[in-house]
This record gives structure tokens, C-alpha cells and sequence, in this order.
């Protein structure tokens, strides 16, 4: 449950600018990865732990065993990169659109 004082204006993550809209999205979804507000570090969450390659271009996480969506289906890396090729493309999509 979460009290707002207004209503969110959109449940897509892609274009959801207002705080209504992002307090609504971040309680549907979790991260890979969390920064802690507090220290600004970066912290394990989805995956348990990352490397970056020295150049800087190449990112491989390590994701916790067992997770699941909330309807009981298993949660695999081919899910996740499947979503950010989709999130990447979209991104890159909406902001050529812009342009």
C-alpha cells in the first residue's frame, strides 16, 4: 500500500517524470543494482555482484539464485537482458523521436 497526495499520471517507468508516477513505479519494481541515497555508493541487490571490465564497456552481473516475479515464476538473466535490450531500445527510440 502507498499514500499519495496525488494520483500518478502514468505507470510506464519510460516517460514517468512526476513523483506520483515514480513513487508508484519504484514499489512495482526492483533494481539490479541500488545506490544508497545516504552514502551515494553503489550496493547489491537483483545481482548479488558486478564487474566492469577496465575499459569501462563491459558490465557482468552475477544475479541472485531463486528469485522469482510475484506470481511464482523464475526470474533468469535471459528475462533481464531481454528488458534492458527493450528499455535501451525504447530509450534510444523516444529520444530520436525527440529530437
Amino acid at each position: 500500500m502507498i499514500a499519495l497526495k496525488a494520483e500518478p499520471k502514468t505507470l510506464n517507468p519510460m516517460i514517468a517524470a512526476d513523483t506520483p508516477s515514480r513513487e508508484v513505479i519504484s514499489t512495482m519494481q526492483a533494481d539490479l543494482v541500488h545506490i544508497n541515497r545516504a552514502t551515494q555508493l553503489t550496493e547489491p541487490a537483483l545481482a548479488k555482484s558486478w564487474k566492469i571490465s577496465t575499459d569501462g564497456l563491459q558490465y557482468t552481473l552475477t544475479l541472485r539464485q531463486g528469485l522469482k516475479f510475484s506470481d511464482g515464476i523464475r526470474w533468469t538473466w535471459k528475462m533481464c537482458c531481454s528488458r534492458f535490450a527493450f528499455t535501451w531500445m525504447k530509450r534510444f527510440t523516444l529520444r530520436s523521436a525527440i529530437c
